[in-house]
């Protein structure tokens, strides 16, 4: 009997937090996230040649790091030439930019990326922030529907269209 009313008890309970509205935030405080890295980057490409681009990565601390690393890595069929593929700054004041120049080959393949990767360190909290930028050729269109002409069996012909 009793733990048939423990049950009872547990089971509102647990249907009463349930039924429960979530807190409330002002509109004010903003959407809910976690923190961001204190800094601003960048990453473009240039194209040299038909399979070759030079890609230029910056980032800006929006307030003093105690360390900066900045880190570039192609995927996807695209391979360094030249340049660093990781660097490390030590202090780096806010407001400084700081800029990474490779060259990439793999311009003329599809879904050639490169990553653009930075690690900043400001005070205890280390955070990290990351941009791509895409070097291949963009997908070809699709040529369109098959469309194929279909004879019922009582004679009426009809277009079947297939994706």
């Amino acid at each position: 009997m009793r733990s048939m009313k423990a049950f009872r008890l547990a089971t509102t309970l647990v249907i009463l937090n349930a039924c429960a509205e979530p807190p409330r935030r002002s509109a004010d405080e903003g959407p809910i996230s976690k923190p961001a890295a204190p800094v601003a980057v960048t990453l473009d490409a240039r194209r040299i040649d038909d399979d070759r681009s030079q890609v230029t990565f910056t980032a800006t601390p929006k307030q003093d790091a105690v360390t900066l690393e900045m880190r570039l890595e192609p995927r996807g069929g695209a391979t360094l030439v030249s340049g660093p593929t990781l660097i490390q700054f030590g202090a780096t004041p806010a407001g400084v930019r700081r800029e990474v120049v490779a060259e990439v080959r793999g311009q003329g393949t599809l879904g050639a990326l490169v990553f653009g990767h930075t690690s900043i360190t400001t005070g205890t909290s280390t955070r990290s922030k990351s941009i791509n930028v895409a070097l291949g050729r963009p997908p070809a269109s699709p040529a369109g529907p098959t469309i194929r002409n279909v004879t019922l069996p009582d004679g009426t012909r009809v277009a079947e269209t297939r994706p």
